[in-house]
């Protein structure tokens, strides 16, 4: 037979032998594999795949061999004999039994008698529906060895994951082994206080004590990590501070404050669990006081204090050395003095200028003051432009008002008009004491007598003013004789009174919040003369006190955005000045300046020899006078640049 006719004949029948065996493996694969569209198209892609094998492989093989007789086994005759249990097992790559991640390296592993085509990952161990949509498709191969990564469910706390795998004849295996892990992803938690929450410390006194509580509900805290740093640390940082494992963490450590001592400092905390989490930056801060002595002896006697629109602090007081008034500024913790013009003849020592200064900032940045001469005894006004250089000669104009003048206290209603209340005492009054009200306006000054008291001067009572939210007065006076507290305000034209404090009390200051609230401090004329607030909210009043001591014959008091009052007082019996905040509803009590009179005698009181404001940034600014070395002192928590 020639070469040509042997190759016809070996054509022909292998034609003849497929046709009877019913059509190629390939064919068979596809009509075999499931119906749904992903596995569709990966068991077309499979068995196109063998087909084309198939084929190279009979056209590759040398034409005297004898025919391939390892012909695949069709897949309905593979299924018939899928009876054999599946090997399933899962891993991870890199093992742990805790983490912080939810995306998981996994190594699967897998194999049977028949092809696998599908795996699932899942946490739970029922057995998955055929035609779940979770099945990830692979070429098919009797043995599974993959590397895949799987995200476990949201949700920290305890997980079990099993692997399932499905074969050719979707049959579907039975779980894998279990894999435990417990996913943790909440950082722990916390809060930092510095000194027990005081708002401030003295520059000269820079150590301070840090207070971190801690809670990690999951895993654990491991380590923390306090510094003045506020780079959020590595996990593997060496300053972590390792701690016993726990889901509770409290602490206290000391610390220096860094230098420069003149802006308010932060701490900074981190915690790390178990798992490797780190909490987000806890954060604390303490402002610093600075006290700055004025060099010069002899100024600043009964200073009055007041913050312009840039929180700039000005001061206008009595100065003993030419006994006048003088004003103030400081900036970055230096003094600047300014020219006022209106000084009796130094000469003169029976007489003054300046003492019962009251000065408010308009939102012009022009000072208001109102001031007693007592040369002529007179009140007097001042309006002063604050947007020249302090260098200069500031535009001024000065007004004698009327008689009086003792115990004034100014406010600017919205309009920045001045109200003023203040006592007077003429031969027409017997020499007796009357608080009056005066205001400015387009027309001019108009006065109003407010209480005739009963007492002849110098055994005179106080008053304090501030404008309300309607531009309307509110007067608190202290009654000399009388041992109570009342307020005075406009009922349809004229003032009417209402006696809040029943108890011996008096010296009040007064400031009204954004809110409406009324905020009284004086001094309770008890055995402690103790320093005292009154809190009005609607008609309502509340009464609470520091019970810090002895705080005599006046307070000065401010209240901050938060509403939180600050009251400055003397005390002569433990000689020091004290400063109490009512912060969060809670007292805090520091002491500013010891060993420090403000009057040498208590029983001689003309008016506080002390003052406080809070600037915008609700930071601290405070003044006060020793007497025994006449000098004036100016402190403050506001960052100098």
């Amino acid at each position: 037979m020639t070469r040509l006719s042997k190759y016809l004949f070996l054509t022909f029948f292998l034609i003849v032998n497929l046709s009877c065996n019913g059509g190629t493996p390939a064919e068979n694969k596809t009509d075999e594999l499931p119906t749904d569209n992903t596995a569709s198209d990966a068991g077309s892609d499979s068995a196109n795949s063998e087909s084309e094998s198939d084929s190279d492989s009979d056209s590759g093989s040398d034409n005297s061999n004898p025919p391939v007789t390892d012909t695949p086994t069709p897949i309905s005759t593979k299924c018939d004999l899928d009876l054999n249990p599946f090997t399933v097992s899962l891993s991870q790559l890199n093992p742990t039994a805790l983490t912080n991640q939810p995306t998981q390296e996994l190594r699967i592993q897998a194999n049977h008698d028949v092809d696998l085509i599908a795996y699932l990952v899942k946490e739970s161990n029922a057995i998955p529906e055929v035609n779940n949509t979770a099945w990830k498709f692979f070429n098919p191969t009797t043995t599974l060895d993959s590397n895949v990564s799987y995200t476990i469910a949201a949700g920290d706390g305890d997980k079990t994951i099993f692997l399932f795998v499905k074969n050719i004849c979707n049959r579907v295996s039975q779980a894998s082994n279990s894999l435990a892990i417990t996913l943790d992803t909440t950082p722990p938690s916390g809060l930092l206080t510095l000194n027990d929450g005081a708002k401030f410390t003295l520059a000269t006194n820079p150590n301070i004590s840090g207070h971190l509580v801690a809670q990690d509900n999951q895993s654990g805290i491991t380590k923390y990590l306090i510094t003045y740093l506020s780079t959020t640390p590595s996990a593997d940082d060496s300053n972590w501070v390792a701690v016993t494992q726990n889901t509770t963490l409290d602490l206290t450590e000391n610390f220096a404050l860094p230098a420069p001592l003149n802006q308010k400092k932060y701490l900074n905390a981190w915690l790390q669990d178990s798992a490797g989490n780190i909490s987000n930056t806890i954060s604390a801060g303490i402002e610093i006081m600075r006290l700055i002595p004025y060099e010069i002896g002899q100024y600043g006697a009964y200073p009055s204090l007041a913050i312009n629109p840039f929180n700039q602090p000005y001061l206008v007081a009595y100065t003993e050395l030419s006994r006048g008034i003088d004003t103030f500024t400081i900036i970055n913790d230096e003094f600047y003095h300014i020219d006022f013009n209106d000084f009796n003849d130094p000469s003169d020592l029976t007489d003054a200028t300046g003492t019962f200064a009251s000065m408010k900032i308009d939102s012009n940045n022009f000072a208001h003051i109102a001031y007693h001469d007592e040369t002529h005894n007179k009140l007097k006004y001042a309006r002063v432009d604050l947007n020249k250089p302090i260098n200069s000669f500031l535009d001024q104009t000065l007004e004698v008002v009327t008689d009086g003048g003792v115990g004034a206290s100014l406010a600017l209603d919205s309009n920045n008009n001045p109200h003023i209340s203040h006592q007077y005492h003429t031969a027409a009054t017997g020499n007796k004491d009357v608080i009056a009200y005066i205001t400015k306006d387009n027309t001019g000054w108009v006065s109003t007598n407010i209480f005739n008291l009963s007492v002849q001067f110098p055994d005179h009572g106080t008053a304090a003013l501030a404008i309300d939210n309607n531009d309307q007065p509110l007067i608190i006076t202290d009654q000399a004789g009388n041992d109570n507290l009342r307020e005075y305000f406009l009922q349809d034209g004229t003032f009417t009174s209402n006696i809040f404090e029943t108890s011996e009390a008096g010296y009040p200051n007064i400031k009204i919040a954004p809110s409406g609230n009324v905020y009284v401090g004086y001094n309770g004329f008890d055995a402690d003369y103790t320093a005292k607030l009154a809190i009005r909210t609607n008609q309502d009043w509340a009464f609470t006190s520091p019970q810090s001591g002895n705080a005599a014959y006046g307070v000065s008091l401010d209240i901050d955005s938060d509403e939180n009052a600050y009251l400055l007082h003397s005390n002569p019996f433990d000689q020091h000045v004290a400063l109490d905040i009512y912060f969060n509803n809670v007292w805090q009590k520091y002491v500013i300046a010891p060993d420090t009179l403000t009057r040498v005698d208590p029983s001689d009181i003309i008016e506080p020899n002390f003052d406080i404001a809070i600037d915008s940034n609700d930071r601290i600014h405070l003044v006060y006078y020793n007497v025994v070395n006449h000098r004036l002192t100016y402190g403050t928590t506001a960052d100098a640049e």
